[in-house]
């Protein structure tokens, strides 16, 4: 039978690194991660020759037929794009995996490869580069952890200084860790070195684990992009990569650290890419990273669920999801299999939630990113084995936990796409279990609706009508009786809507959290997903109060006018600390749904404290007091209330930014906070405009006030020139971005002395 090579010794213990850090980056861009990082110029003649291709088809495959061969695809549900795809392998021998390997899988007690593995290994084995769409689950971490053991056999040793043969890039430390557990097992087995870096974790033994030279790296791209800026590893050995959850790492805007470090490593290496859907922008990265590359996707090619999960929607209210979730668990505690994974939206949710549970005496127990690696890794343990049988988590965990025995996943709040859906409930029917998801739906996830009907009706699940009663209902409900409070505000309050600036002040934390994902980049909400190109200001307190004036009087109108169709804008009950009710107006941005306005009920003397002197006109509208037992009062964000309209009314979310256009954006972020930090009051501006020419831009701008603009082009990206204009067009002028700091802010200085 033939094999590979499993004697190798591959020297444990000696210490063997020594690197040289990363040169500059000439052209220095805002908020550009690895800027020390130089992109390689490689000539493939002066590199040293590889070895990529061990596939030798095992006479058992060799002989099946083309008709068996697609037989076996269409039953596992395996497409397959591409040239030179080799035929699927049906049993683990006929990879031809070295003896200690195949000990290993024995131990494991595995009776077949997965579907994934059975195509993925004769893939990657012959050293072609490959994308695998498949659920979460599928066996996708030993699909390329086992044939880099066999890459990685073929080369080389490791000499002193050298880096990593095998990179496992993945978005998070959870999933880092898991794929590191596998390596480890396998490694091992073969005389390999694996180690994990990532960050929330102390550098030290990371680091030590590098200098005594490693054959396969699993790494979170922040903490490499640290790594080899500071030249404690290098990528020139670099010969086999494989990118898992390539859509996750996206997802959490992690390009531009992923292209910087691919621009460290040899053109001509192996390249894997894995991914559970397959969006255009995981389609762009394939063609960026890979060549001529075979796709193989597990599953139906549409947005699709694990077929062995049987998903409940409950459609409800947000305050009806509490007593929901107690008579849900109080089900589930007494099934024998109780295991369960309870997601949320926001950190501060998480908290809450954990901390009235375990009041009431549920064994639960909480993690998002914000707790430190050491806490997360113990909650983590504590599932794991069964004493906290409950675990409440945030997206961070939704993907690459690799418990087996969940039984059971809860959305108790739905998240911002369906991808993310399939993605937590493939927490539970791992490999080929059976388990539970239950989804609390409302009114306010309604952009969501249409997906995830598509998405039961794939996996033949029930559908509860009352998501197609949202269908029909969508444009009236919740944004409709948040306009009407409005108008009631405006009728009651003495003051009217266009007079009540002194409510207007930035939502208390309490009372809007941002998304976990969000977290690391909470600057970019304040630009916006399109503000890539064109920054605007004002400067001047004049020009300010003409902006208050100007939302005062448009909101109720814009309101109105989203209330009545199809749009981004939400709303929703809520209660605060004090227990009084009222709603909240929310909008659906692209990094997650942000709160923009709160209507709250204050009664005669709250409302006195906010507009003294009034008494007279509060209390002699019919001669009798308390004639208002209860009035709405307001609380608004200005920045997101426009910037919210403006992505609504101008509908700036249709296409996704390019590689460009996120740079762009990087460098816009940067000089918001500059100017902002320098007392200069800036307004974002827009890329893209729907079908808007720039003039009409101009023409909106000047309606609002605004006396500049900063346009940045491609040509600032690779010399830093930007344009200035004023808002009449008097002044067109290019400049450095370095200087744009000093001139605003004299220009503003001398505007404040006029």
């Amino acid at each position: 039978m033939p094999g590979y090579s499993s004697d190798r010794d591959r020297g444990f213990g000696a210490p063997r690194f020594g690197g040289s850090r990363g040169g500059p980056l000439s052209g220095k861009k805002f908020g550009n991660p690895g800027e020390k990082l130089t992109k390689k110029k490689w000539n493939l003649d002066e590199l040293p020759k590889f070895e990529k291709n061990f596939y030798q088809e095992h006479p058992d495959v060799v002989r099946r037929t083309a008709q068996e061969v697609e037989q076996y695809r269409a039953s596992k549900e395996v497409t397959v794009r591409g040239h030179n795809c080799p035929k699927p392998i049906i049993n683990f021998y006929e990879a031809n995996f070295p003896a200690n390997v195949m000990e290993v899988i024995q131990r494991q007690n595995f009776t077949e490869p997965t579907a994934i593995q059975a195509q993925g290994w004769p893939v990657a084995l012959s050293g072609l580069d490959m994308v695998g769409v498949a659920q979460t689950g599928s066996g996708k971490t030993l699909s390329y952890l086992l044939p880099a053991i066999v890459h990685i056999n073929h080369q080389p040793f490791l000499e002193r200084g050298d880096g990593p043969i095998c990179l496992v890039l993945a978005p998070t430390r959870e999933l880092a860790q898991q794929v590191q557990q596998v390596a480890a097992e396998y490694s091992r087995a073969c005389r390999l070195k694996s180690t994990c870096i990532y960050g929330g974790a102390p550098k030290g033994p990371q680091i030590r684990d590098l200098e005594r030279g490693v054959e396969i790296c699993i790494a979170t791209p922040g903490r490499l992009i640290d790594f080899l800026e500071a030249g404690k590893t290098n990528l020139r050995r670099c010969t086999y990569l494989v990118l898992d959850e390539a859509d996750r790492m996206l997802d959490m805007g992690f390009e531009p650290q992923i292209r910087k470090i691919v621009d460290q490593i040899r053109p001509d290496r192996q390249t894997l890419m894995w991914s559970a859907t397959w969006p255009k922008e995981v389609r762009q990265l394939a063609e960026d990273f890979l060549k001529e590359y075979v796709h193989i996707n597990i599953g139906a090619l549409e947005l699709s669920a694990n077929h062995n999960i049987l998903q409940i929607v409950d459609v409800c209210h947000d305050v009806e999801k509490d007593d929901k979730l107690i008579r849900l668990m109080e089900e589930i505690m007494s099934e024998k299999e109780n295991k369960t994974i309870v997601f949320v939206e926001t950190k501060r949710r998480c908290d809450d939630l954990t901390r009235k549970m375990r009041r009431d005496g549920w064994p639960a127990m909480g993690i998002h990113g914000d707790k430190s690696q050491q806490e997360r890794d113990w909650v983590l343990n504590e599932f794991k084995h069964g004493k906290a049988p409950i675990l409440i988590a945030t997206d961070v965990a939704s993907r690459g936990l690799d418990v087996e025995d969940v039984k059971f996943v809860i959305n108790y709040d739905y998240p911002n796409s369906s991808e993310d859906y399939i993605h937590r409930i493939g927490r539970t029917a791992r490999s080929t279990k059976t388990g539970t998801a239950y989804t609390f739906f409302t009114p306010n996830n309604i952009k969501q609706v249409n997906d995830l009907i598509s998405v039961l009706r794939e996996a033949n699940q029930a559908i509860n009508p009352k998501l197609l009663q949202l269908i029909e209902d969508r444009g009236s409900g919740a944004l409709a009786q948040y306009v009407s409070c409005l108008e009631l505000v405006n009728r009651r309050l003495p003051c009217g809507l266009a007079q009540i600036g002194v409510c207007f002040h930035s939502v208390p934390k309490s009372e809007h959290s941002v998304p976990e994902n969000e977290q690391h980049n909470k600057n970019l909400t304040r630009i916006g997903e399109r503000t890539t190109s064109l920054l605007a200001w004002f400067s001047s307190p004049r020009t300010a109060g003409q902006w208050l004036d100007y939302w005062l009087r448009q909101r109720l109108q814009w309101w109105r006018k989203f209330a009545v169709g199809p749009s981004n804008f939400s709303s929703s009950d809520f209660q605060d600390e004090e227990g009084r009710r009222g709603f909240k107006l929310q909008y659906s941005f692209p990094w997650g749904t942000e709160t923009i306005e709160t209507l709250k009920n204050l009664g005669d003397t709250e409302l006195l404290q906010l507009y003294p002197g009034e008494k007279l006109k509060l209390l002699g509208r019919d001669g009798r007091k308390n004639v208002i037992p209860h009035v709405l009062s307001v609380n608004g964000n200005l920045d997101r209330g426009v910037l919210a309209y403006l992505f609504d009314s101008l509908q700036l979310v249709e296409n996704p930014l390019t590689a460009k256009q996120n740079s762009q954006r990087k460098v816009c972020q940067g000089l918001f906070n500059e100017l902002t930090e320098n007392g200069i009051s800036v307004w974002p501006g827009y890329l893209e405009t729907g079908h808007m020419s720039l003039e009409n831009l101009y023409a909106k701008y000047d309606e609002m006030s605004i006396l500049f603009m900063v346009l940045i082009s491609d040509s600032t990206l690779e010399n830093g020139v930007v344009q200035l204009r004023s808002r009449d067009t008097t002044m067109k002028e290019m400049m450095h971005i370095s200087r744009l700091k000093d001139f605003l802010t004299k220009y503003v200085t001398s505007a404040k002395n006029m």
